[in-house]
């Protein structure tokens, strides 16, 4: 008894202890702050200020942003404050801490001559992870030169680009962004905005899993954000590229790049032309009661997109910096479409009957977004205010005429219809947002508020004609408006405490949607409120290893294509057709992870899905096949991921990763098996490898393999892809030349079967990627400084002033 009180009263001692030191501990952390300016007061990005002990320790470090702040945190003491760049020591100062000291501006001067003689080439590295996100540094990618945005997507760790569907391994449900602004596009509107951004203008792509309260809540599994670069500070540049490319049919794409920094100013132009043939196939098989289908789809995509860029800032004073940015893109792609639809009877095995049906589409599409920025410094202690005001204009025309015809086993034409779907979609998308940034004692804090409005109008003309009648079976018109808007307000906190750090926020947004179908006199209407709370933090054991965790809860909007009742005719017998009354989905993320001096990451995460939303295809027992989109279960899935970022020697370096996932369902409707379970893994593996001492040659070579799986009642079969590539730098590196292999095996091919109506379906599906790809880039222009031609490993690890 006496021991067991003794053990109580240690429990009690030790929770007394804790309560008094941890407030001393929470306010013990005092802050050194100050500004990195060359001699003529124009500040340094990344430079490098180290709080060393009197021994020399170094006990922090931080790096300054692209205004040149830097701040650190340390207990009272004395120190050594170095300022060291380009991993030279430039300034030095002895400081005794008791208090915040702001060091003002630092100055670092140095003779012209050895500023013109400063100029490292220190290789940045391909994949960086940070607390919340890893940046995958595509200007550094091997297979990511010379082709899109989305085939960048697909050399990215963690990402696989399957059907034109992004998508974070093992998960489902991304937001994608452009600069930190939303894309308010979905489905082929989507895929054909990411093919118009050259991967040459792209700087990086940040896979953020759990994403600070600051962004929008979209995104079921977080958020991909695609950087595009800028001008280097004191220099013009001018780029020209042409990419060459070989799959089922020829591509070319061109397209030039003018950037100028000067003083106040930073320009950049860009103009893009893609014209491009690509195929998609599908082999389909329907197990109807009485009838066996298959059905095989052709298409032929002829693209021509013309995509200017043009990026302007004007710093107006000290404190404050202006700029617009515009990125258009215009496309008039024809489709030409065929399919055709061989039916058995399943007890004798005879022909039936025979569809066919083939045209031509001609879609007439443009896009616009303009952005005017800001950004404000509020005081000289790092307190900042920025904003955008954003719109977006979408419109896409479209005519799809063709012919369906049905045969009978005689081949007798006993069906002749002639259609035309006509289709026109405008979207405008209105959006302003304000942050601020406020560094204190305590804590460091963000908070903030966006408003977003979206107006659609598009209609849907379809027409049936019967050729051996001569008369409209069908006239139809469908108009259909939907109107979305957001208000939403963030706040957030981030404390370091020792070696923990912790990051909390929280995010309120206010939906209204109004669906307007005229045709029926039809209006839908929705009013939610919800919170998205998010929780991360990490602990530091030692300087090997590293540990985080991580809450959040996220929502998946339906897209305006999948609220459009309309019909969209594919065959006399095929349609898609959208849900006005879609709801959207909600996610709640939970994920731990470990990290192993930066070289291996496990990680373990938990979701919990609510009313997920997916196409359904639904064959009728009137041989008729039609697909919609439903809020069709809910789920819980555990993933399991390991990766590894490491450098076997100074020329050969890999990432790879290994991950499975496990996943039970539970169906909303009768169309699908009501419970469920599944299961499903796979690997990737990348290599690159300097292939000469002058570091001007580069091979990479990199393989997928996703094992078979079934998750939501969908089984897939095994896939993978084998590429290798190649680059090579000519002329002082001005000339770069760049050799693709994609798809080799030609293995990267869906196959998938599901069971929908008590109808067995089957899918097998192309999308033209195995492929060479040749690309030319070339690059001259003037950089007067030289130290601003540096590239360090880690020029990534700027730190923000909180």
């Amino acid at each position: 008894m006496n021991q067991k009180l003794k053990k109580q009263n240690k429990i009690k001692r030790l929770i007394f202890l804790i309560l008094i030191l941890l407030p001393i501990a929470l306010f013990s952390q005092i802050k050194i702050t100050g500004k990195i300016t060359e001699s003529n007061s124009r500040p340094i990005e990344l430079a490098e200020a180290i709080v060393l002990t009197k021994d020399s320790i170094a006990e922090k470090s931080s790096f300054s942003n692209e205004k040149g702040y830097f701040q650190i945190e340390v207990k009272s003491g004395s120190y050594i404050l170095q300022i060291r760049q380009i991993g030279k020591s430039t300034y030095t100062r002895n400081l005794t801490v008791d208090k915040d000291i702001d060091m003002g501006d630092i100055q670092l001067i140095e003779e012209e001559k050895q500023l013109q003689q400063v100029v490292v080439t220190a290789k940045k590295k391909l994949i960086e992870r940070k607390v919340d996100r890893l940046v995958f540094n595509v200007e550094n990618s091997v297979a990511a030169s010379g082709g899109d945005a989305l085939d960048a997507l697909k050399v990215a760790p963690g990402i696989r680009v399957q059907n034109e569907t992004v998508s974070m391994i093992g998960k489902s449900g991304i937001g994608l962004m452009v600069d930190d602004r939303l894309i308010q596009l979905s489905g082929d509107d989507l895929v054909n905005y990411l093919k118009s951004i050259s991967s040459d203008n792209i700087k990086s792509i940040e896979i953020i899993t759990t994403p600070p309260a600051k962004y929008d809540a979209e995104g079921n599994s977080g958020l991909i954000n695609i950087k595009l670069k800028r001008p280097k500070n004191d220099s013009w540049n001018v780029t020209l590229r042409n990419t060459m490319k070989q799959a089922t049919y020829f591509s070319d794409i061109m397209g030039a790049n003018f950037s100028f920094q000067k003083k106040k100013i930073s320009f950049l132009a860009d103009i893009g032309f893609n014209k491009s043939k690509t195929i998609y196939e599908n082999d389909i098989t329907y197990n109807y009661p009485s009838s066996f289908w298959n059905v095989y789809l052709h298409n032929v995509n002829n693209t021509a997109f013309i995509t200017p860029t043009i990026i302007f800032n004007y710093k107006v004073t000290d404190k404050t910096t202006l700029g617009v940015q515009y990125i258009g893109t215009t496309n008039k792609p024809t489709i030409y479409d065929y399919s055709n639809s061989i039916v058995t009877n399943k007890e004798t095995g005879d022909l039936e009957n025979i569809y066919t049906s083939n045209g031509n589409s001609k879609i007439d599409y443009s896009r616009s977004s303009l952005n005017v920025n800001g950004v404000t410094k509020l005081n000289e202690k790092g307190k900042l205010m920025t904003f955008d005001l954003d719109y977006l204009t979408y419109k896409n025309n479209k005519i799809n005429p063709f012919n369906s015809i049905i045969l009978d086993q005689e081949n007798n034409v006993i069906l002749d219809n002639y259609v035309i779907n006509k289709g026109n979609l405008e979207i405008k998308n209105y959006a302003g947002k304000i942050d601020f940034i406020i560094p204190s004692h305590f804590a460091n804090y963000e908070y903030g508020g966006k408003l977003s409005f979206i107006n659609t109008n598009s209609a849907v003309n379809l027409l049936f004609y019967d050729n051996i009648a001569n008369e409209d079976v069908l006239n139809q018109e469908t108009q259909f408006d939907y109107q979305e808007n957001t208000q939403a307000i963030y706040f957030s906190a981030n404390k370091k405490i020792k070696k923990w750090e912790f990051k909390v926020g929280l995010r309120f947004e206010n939906t209204q949607t109004k669906g307007a179908v005229f045709s029926e006199n039809i209006t839908n209407r929705k009013n939610y409120s919800k919170f998205f709370p998010t929780l991360f933090t990490t602990f530091t054991v030692n300087e090997n290893n590293s540990f985080s965790f991580s809450l959040n809860r996220r929502i998946n909007r339906p897209g305006y294509d999948y609220v459009n009742p309309a019909r969209r005719y594919s065959s006399i017998n095929s349609y898609v057709f959208g849900n006005p009354f879609l709801q959207p989905s909600f996610v709640y993320n939970a994920e731990i992870k470990h990290s192993y001096k930066s070289i291996f990451t496990s990680s373990a995460s938990y979701t919990i899905g609510k009313n997920n939303i997916s196409q359904i295809n639904i064959p009728q027992l009137d041989n008729t096949q039609t697909a919609t989109w439903e809020n069709y279960a809910d789920y819980n899935r555990v993933n399991l991921d390991e990766s590894i970022n490491f450098d076997f020697n100074k020329r050969w370096s890999t990432v790879s990763s290994i991950y499975f996932y496990y996943v039970e369902y539970k169906s909303h409707i009768p169309e699908i098996e009501a419970t469920g379970s599944g299961a499903g893994g796979g690997f990737e593996t990348r290599h690159t490898f300097t292939a000469n001492k002058a570091k001007t040659f580069f091979i990479e070579g990199a393989y997928w393999y996703d094992f078979q799986s079934m998750s939501m009642q969908v089984k897939k079969a095994p896939a993978s892809s084998l590429d290798i590539s190649f680059k090579y730098f000519y002329l002082d590196k001005k000339l770069q030349l760049t050799l693709l292999f994609t798809n080799i095996l030609k293995s990267d091919r869906v196959t998938m079967s599901y069971t929908s109506n008590n109808i067995d379906q089957s899918f097998r599906q192309y999308y033209d990627t195995q492929s060479i790809r040749l690309s030319l880039l070339y690059k001259f222009g003037s950089n007067k400084i030289g130290v601003k031609q540096r590239k360090l490993g880690n020029q990534e690890e700027i730190q923000r002033v909180n």
